[in-house]
């Protein structure tokens, strides 16, 4: 199942503006730092876009990536997987990571098909300008107890 773009107004939908757009904001800031992981906002890309830039420009180039993303529309009460193969944006699809999904299965985490939801989908634009092939697991955290998220983490 493929999960369409869905965070109109969030950024360009138009992949060349989307790209240029991205350009712009690559071209403001700093890399180089090789980061392994880190927390980046996910509104606009006109608000928070040199944040987010700056983080993904320092992030170490890597074929596999886990986006965890907060849950703005109740969808789920625990830590959710999602039902998606593929993620759509209008640079092209970014393949989900199945095989490590399939792995975290003993943790129970239920299927939530949350379209809606944009905190994953904003950060894909940025992987797919710097990291050029990567597949990631995308993972959606609710308010849960400290409890659950250490057993999951």
């Amino acid at each position: 199942m493929i999960r369409p773009s869905y965070a109109t107004g969030f950024y360009p939908q138009d992949k060349k503006d989307l790209l240029a757009l991205l350009g712009e904001l690559f071209s403001k800031v700093e890399g180089g730092r090789n980061y392994i992981g880190g927390i980046v906002p996910h509104a606009g890309l006109v608000y928070s876009g040199l944040a987010a830039a700056s983080f993904f420009k320092s992030l170490k180039k890597t074929n596999h990536l886990v986006i965890l993303g907060n849950d703005h529309y109740g969808n789920t009460n625990d830590i959710s997987l999602h039902p998606y193969s593929k993620w759509e944006t209008p640079l092209g699809m970014v393949e989900v990571e199945t095989e490590l999904s399939e792995q975290l299965d003993f943790l129970g985490l239920p299927i939530v098909d949350s379209p809606k939801e944009h905190s994953i989908e904003v950060q894909l634009p940025f992987l797919q300008f710097t990291q050029k092939k990567f597949s990631f697991l995308p993972i959606t955290i609710p308010q849960v107890s400290h409890k659950r998220l250490k057993e999951v983490g």
